[in-house]
């Protein structure tokens, strides 16, 4: 008989080199988390991701890469929670809603995505757009096939008849037929929870609605309740079965208060907003008339800007209007970091320098909490781990 060992292989485990990483050294740097500016830091990115951020400024290992951004102030990459990247507002808007295609539409998103992540804005929500362009534009900017932020969009805006967002609006009746929830017009429940799986299939991130006029309204008043609760609360609970938050386009205070009963996760801009409304508000971006009274009343703000209402790349200057209006700064960056995160769902990868987050990081010449106009300068923009911008 004969007899067979075994020959038994040991494998002894060797770490593995670190690969490696890109270091950049930071003059100061904003911990939104403890509300507090850091002198000397060096924030080490491996790949797309934030791998340590480590006080002073260690010695690179070789094949390492060094940014010197030591007279610069870095922070996590900016995000504006309120933007229409598919458009611009200007005198040829309302004849451009009948000549332009929505091919048109998306060339001319192209550059407005490139100004807005190059403005520092890593991260955007997209509230509203035609032809649901802005989907079309977040997939091709997921698939690197244009440069731009990080988007979560609504699609289509949900409005009612004649609402804020119909858009048929000031159309001649031949033209404006019977909009449906499938264009976002919305009359009763049944519509609400058409219109909301619409946006599902669609491939919406989240669902906007207008509860009530706007600036821009082609109505007597862009203040006015336009959803009832019942509606709104409809389109919520709907949303709720798909995963989405629902935010709320609302000026005038009545407007506000049943979009907040109904569990709408922000309101947007605010303008009108009373005692009542700031009691019942958890989460939201306000226009600067309200924004001081409501961060005085303990309302969590989120930064957003409505840009295309205004024009692309300009975000940055909502940052001293917030100041002016009684924010302190590192408020209105924490607002547009870590609070906007925490509104948008992604706390857990984005808004703040943390070891094991995304690497999105910006970096500004002088120090915001002794000039905030700063702001409106970026230097440094990295997204993903990727630099798109540097001194």
């Amino acid at each position: 008989m004969r007899l067979f060992t075994a020959a038994v292989l040991v494998v002894f485990a060797v770490p593995a080199a670190a690969s490696a990483a890109t270091l950049l050294q930071c003059g100061k740097l904003v911990d939104v988390r403890a509300g507090r500016i850091v002198t000397g830091a060096t924030i080490v990115v491996d790949g797309g991701t934030v791998r340590s951020v480590d006080q002073g400024f260690p010695a690179p290992r070789p094949g390492d890469r060094v940014v010197d951004l030591r007279s610069h102030t870095c922070m996590p990459g900016l995000m504006d929670m309120h933007v229409h990247l598919t458009s611009e507002y200007s005198a040829r808007n309302e004849v451009e809603r009948f000549t332009l295609n929505a091919a048109d539409l998306a060339l001319r998103s192209v550059p407005y995505a490139e100004k807005t992540l190059l403005a520092g804005f890593t991260t955007v929500r997209d509230l509203g757009g035609g032809f649901n362009v802005n989907i079309a534009l977040r997939t091709a900017i997921n698939a690197g096939a244009i440069r731009g932020p990080r988007m979560l969009t609504s699609g289509r805006s949900l409005a009612t008849t004649g609402g804020h967002a119909d858009p048929t609006n000031s159309m001649r009746a031949d033209l404006a037929g019977q909009p449906t929830p499938e264009d976002g017009v919305v009359n009763g429940r049944d519509d609400a929870v058409r219109a909301v799986r619409q946006r599902y299939q669609d491939g919406a991130d989240l669902i906007k609605i207008t509860a009530t006029g706007g600036v821009l309204s082609v109505a007597a008043s862009g203040q006015n309740p336009q959803f009832t609760e019942d509606e709104i609360r409809a389109i919520v609970d709907t949303a709720r079965d798909y995963g989405f938050t629902v935010a709320a386009h609302a000026h005038g205070a009545e407007g506000m208060k049943r979009a907040i009963r109904a569990g709408v996760a922000s309101i947007e801009h605010g303008t009108y907003v009373d005692d009542e409304a700031i009691a019942l508000m958890k989460i939201g971006p306000l226009i600067k008339a309200s924004l001081g009274r409501a961060y005085k009343g303990g309302v969590k703000i989120a930064f957003g800007t409505d840009t295309g209402v205004s024009a692309h790349g300009d975000n940055g200057q909502e940052f001293a209007l917030m100041v002016e209006a009684g924010v302190p700064p590192l408020a209105a960056i924490r607002a547009a970091t870590l609070e906007a995160a925490t509104l948008a769902g992604i706390a857990d990868r984005l808004g703040t320098l943390e070891a094991g987050k995304i690497a999105d990081v910006v970096a500004v010449p002088k120090d915001p909490t002794e000039d905030i106009r700063t702001m409106e300068h970026v230097s440094f923009v990295m997204k993903d781990g990727v630099i798109h911008k540097q001194p």
